[in-house]
């Protein structure tokens, strides 16, 4: 496992983002490719990624060390890297013409001998391949059996003295052998054996061979045409647009060796598969790039197409919650009644949906009543609850709401549910009336007697006050003036 990326990779990323990184193709001559992310097991996603040569010779070998993922841009922490040999997917477009039916000194066509070469190789690996043949007026698309894509390709063939070239079976080909494969990471390619194109048929081919490139397909080609035309400009550009995508040709005049088309083929069924935990928790549209370090310091960056994946919170869901709870007393009643009502505690239950349609592990729930805390799951099982009911022993209504954790650390809030909690207590007995009445009776006498005590002390404040009060005397009339 791939754990923390090494310093280099920084630089790597800053080039990456610079736009200095050469094309895979542009000073190596190597051919990278990384296939669409597959998310099935989200958050697992596995790709896979493949290097080759251009000549066919072995591609540089791939470790932890010197390859480096970065999903939505940022270096993936930790991934792990399994070389694998899945197979070949292969369409064979046989573009028969007069050419092929020329024959040598011993009366063989020059197509018979490339037939001969074919169905030794396919004897040998047709069991470990998807194959397809395509031929004027037939297809047989993806043979369910080997044996079947042989007897086609010794018997069904038009005499090639009669047909006329048509270079749209390649297009179908290429279509063919860009299908969904078998088996994940299985290597991709056409061989087309054909008549020399004319040089303007060679310039229309090279959207195919982009489209080729795109999809990861590998463009051989087995050309049927006399010694002098091998260097013809038509035939170098033919050359440059099979290595364009990882392919090669082979031009056949009746006298060449032909070459071992497992030679061509070995490296295609290499492939290397990776898995990561995704850190993806939001947006929906992501992207997926590979960077290569080379022995001689060259940096490769090649992106998988960009993959749709939508992330969303998980939703719980109270399951038949009651609308109200009625808490009764015990019957007949005795001490600590408002404590012994019933009953004690509420069952709740929930389900989590996932509004993303990628369900996944619960690792927290939580039961809210009136927005404190109530209960919680820290283990399984997460979707059920026990409501504690014994701090409730009057009337009133609730409010109960469920949160979930996702093990990807999303969280989710159900939406609010009210219950009314009713609380029903007994008829007081006949003793229990009586002690009341005594009570209140008891309680009426003595207040009555209190409030009299409280009369009489009033009065008799008053009659002292008036006692104490000082009598009035008449004011001293003052004495006469002198000489009145």
């Amino acid at each position: 496992m791939k754990r923390t990326p090494i310093s280099w990779w920084r630089l790597g990323l800053l080039a990456l983002l610079l736009s200095s990184v050469w094309p895979a193709s542009a000073q190596s001559g190597l051919q990278a490719h990384l296939s669409p992310p597959d998310t099935q097991a989200f958050p697992e996603i596995i790709t896979y990624f493949t290097l080759r040569t251009a000549d066919g010779q072995p591609a540089p070998a791939i470790t932890t060390d010197n390859l480096q993922l970065l999903e939505d841009d940022q270096p993936v922490p930790e991934f792990s890297l399994e070389s694998i040999s899945p197979g070949l997917q292969l369409a064979v477009a046989v573009n028969a013409a007069p050419a092929f039916a020329i024959r040598n000194t011993q009366g063989v066509m020059r197509f018979d001998f490339l037939r001969e070469a074919l169905l030794n190789w396919g004897k040998q690996r047709a069991a470990a391949d998807d194959l397809s043949l395509l031929y004027p007026g037939g297809e047989l698309a993806h043979a369910p059996q080997p044996s079947l894509w042989l007897e086609r390709l010794q018997n069904s063939l038009p005499d090639p003295r009669h047909n006329t070239p048509d270079y749209q079976i390649l297009g179908q080909a290429l279509n063919l052998a860009a299908d969904p494969p078998p088996r994940q990471g299985m290597g991709r390619a056409v061989l087309f054996i054909t008549p020399l194109p004319e040089a303007g048929i060679v310039n229309g081919l090279q959207s195919l061979a982009a489209r080729a490139s795109q999809q990861d397909v590998s463009l051989f080609f087995w050309v049927i045409t006399s010694a002098q035309n091998f260097d013809l400009p038509q035939s170098r550009q033919l050359r440059a647009l099979a290595e364009s995508t990882g392919g090669q040709v082979f031009f056949f005049s009746g006298n060449e060796t032909i070459p071992n088309l497992e030679t061509w083929f070995a490296p295609l069924r290499k492939a290397y598969r990776i898995r990561y935990a995704s850190r993806i928790r939001g947006g929906e549209e992501h992207t997926l790039q590979a960077v290569i370090r080379l022995p001689e310091g060259e940096e490769i960056a090649v992106s998988a197409p960009a993959f749709r994946y939508v992330v969303l919170p998980p939703n719980p869901i109270f399951i038949e919650p009651p609308l109200e709870i009625r808490r009764r007393a015990p019957t007949p009643p005795q001490a600590g009644t408002l404590q012994a009502l019933s009953p004690a505690a509420q069952p709740l239950k929930i389900l989590v949906d996932f509004p993303d349609g990628h369900p996944r592990g619960i690792t927290l729930a939580r039961l809210y009543v009136d927005g404190k805390l109530a209960a919680e799951n820290t283990a399984p099982p997460y979707t059920t609850f026990t409501w504690d009911l014994r701090p409730y022993t009057s009337p009133g209504e609730h409010r109960l709401q469920v949160e979930v954790l996702d093990s990807l650390g999303l969280r989710g809030r159900s939406a609010e549910h009210f219950v009314a909690v009713a609380v029903d207590l007994p008829a007081p007995g006949l003793f229990q009336r009586i002690r009341v009445l005594l009570f209140l009776t008891g309680t009426t006498i003595l207040g009555l007697l209190v409030l009299a005590g409280l009369w009489r002390q009033a009065v008799s404040d008053v009659t002292l006050l008036k006692q104490e009060k000082p009598r009035r005397t008449a004011r001293p009339k003052p004495p006469p003036r002198a000489g009145s």
